[in-house]
């Protein structure tokens, strides 16, 4: 009875119920290994896209379209810098002129006005007004002058060649 015990053991382990032997070895463990291990590949070559290599790319040019953009707002803002220099000079350059021109009939009138109180047909308040026009005038003429020489400075700026003209060079000899 004691080897039917062992056949139902064996059985109940996994073993051969006929001859009583063990089909599965034992695990030192303690357990019984109850399945074997099988190892199945299969290996694919498939043409991956590089999405994130893409999305790069489609990065990169919508900067570079960006710094495109931003530089044809540069020249057009550097033309237009250009253009209204030029303008505010010739106007600066117009209202230097006229002021000068100005000055120079007030000069005249002053001349006059003294020539007629020499001659006893003016008065001294008279003599003093066309003083005073001159001096407006002349005050006039020396701002109109530095509007002009200011104007002048924002032409060489917005030329980019101030350095240039005063004989600056800061090249590497001119350090």
């Amino acid at each position: 009875m004691a080897n039917r015990g062992s056949k139902v053991l064996c059985g109940w382990l996994g073993g051969d119920l006929t001859t009583g032997n063990p089909i599965l070895d034992m695990i030192p463990t303690g357990g019984v290994r109850a399945s074997q291990i099988l190892e199945a590949g299969i290996q694919f070559n498939l043409p991956v896209q590089n999405k994130v290599a893409e999305a790069d790319l489609g990065a990169d040019r919508v900067r570079l379209q960006q710094q495109r953009l931003r530089l044809t707002q540069m020249e057009a803002q550097a033309a237009a810098e250009v253009r209204n220099a030029v303008i505010a000079l010739n106007a600066a350059r117009q209202a230097a002129q006229s002021a000068a021109t100005a000055r120079h009939l007030q000069e005249q009138l002053l001349s006059s006005e003294v020539e007629k109180f020499r001659a006893g047909f003016s008065t001294n308040f008279a003599v003093i007004e066309q003083q005073t026009y001159l001096t407006q005038a002349q005050t006039t003429e020396i701002a109109a002058q530095l509007a002009w020489k200011k104007a002048t400075v924002q032409l060489y700026r917005a030329l980019g060649d101030t350095l240039q003209r005063h004989g600056i060079n800061l090249g590497p000899s001119g350090l």
